[in-house]
């Protein structure tokens, strides 16, 4: 029942809730096989969901381009190396001697359940193993034995999902995000409610990326939105959810009041605005 004094709030969700999957949004990052000399430093690299527990069941093998099968070994990621956090994403790699030049493959798979069966310098179709009667995904760029030592092939752009980005020869950054890749704050939640003669904005991260603060905005369709607050500091780069609070005081009765959560990354822009409502309704 609603009485005097009181606020009535629609709550925005802004990205997502989070729903379990038969498979986790994982895919492989980054990897190196093949440079100048004698092949040294091969590892392959993945972005696993920073909640995903059960690590044994997330695997990766290697096939052999030439007859399809897969090599010996399968390589669990509890036998990774964990390295720094990409968005909602942590980065493990793992050095794996003898990577062969192609046309080879890599297979990530979850439970049996194949997510990904990517190639090189070719395709092909698997013959046993996870992927097997699967046709293998060329990325369409290699290594050559004129590669410097400290290259790689590793995916760049902005995004969440594996789609989002493209293959190209880069510097390794085995554990950490490729240069030019950038795996944006993920919002969870952003609220209000009317409390203490005020108005109380909350969000939550789920993760958060180069990020150095958050602003808050109120406007409405005829003036705009307005900056109210000085910059909120947020925890710049994480994987562990992440709250923030912020009261607007200067309210009047029966308003309607549009908010807008403004984040600043570490290139001192404004990338991501996240709006919000709240209708005044206290007399």
């Amino acid at each position: 029942m609603k009485t005097a004094h009181r606020l009535s709030v629609l709550i925005i969700w802004l990205t997502f809730c989070v729903t379990l999957m038969a498979q986790p949004n994982a895919w492989i990052n980054e990897f190196h096989y093949d440079n100048e000399g004698g092949d040294v430093g091969e590892f392959v690299e993945v972005a696993v969901p920073a909640e995903l527990s059960d690590k044994q069941d997330l695997r990766l093998c290697l096939y052999n381009g030439a007859n399809g099968e897969r090599y010996d070994s399968y390589h669990s990621l509890d036998e990774f190396i964990q390295g720094g956090a990409a968005g909602n994403h942590i980065l493990y790699y793992t050095y794996i001697d003898g990577i062969q030049n192609g046309p080879d493959g890599l297979c990530l798979d979850y439970k049996g359940t194949v997510i990904q069966f990517l190639s090189y310098e070719g395709h092909f179709t698997a013959m046993d193993g996870p992927a097997a009667g699967l046709n293998s995904q060329d990325i369409g760029i290699q290594e050559s034995g004129s590669t410097p030592l400290s290259g790689s092939l590793g995916l760049v752009g902005d995004g969440m999902n594996y789609s989002e980005f493209v293959w190209q020869v880069l510097t390794a950054t085995p554990g950490m995000p490729n240069t030019d890749q950038s795996l944006p704050v993920e919002l969870m939640s952003f609220q209000a409610e009317y409390k203490d003669h005020a108005i109380e904005l909350t969000w939550r991260t789920a993760s958060e990326t180069n990020c150095l603060g958050f602003y808050i905005e109120r406007g409405d369709s005829v003036q705009g939105y307005k900056r109210l607050s000085n910059m909120i500091q947020a925890a710049g780069t994480t994987s562990q959810m992440q709250s923030y609070a912020w009261r607007d005081t200067r309210i009047m009765p029966n308003r309607n009041y549009d908010y807008q959560l403004v984040e600043k990354d570490g290139a001192g822009s404004d990338p991501c605005q996240y709006p919000s409502r709240c209708t005044d309704n206290h007399v």
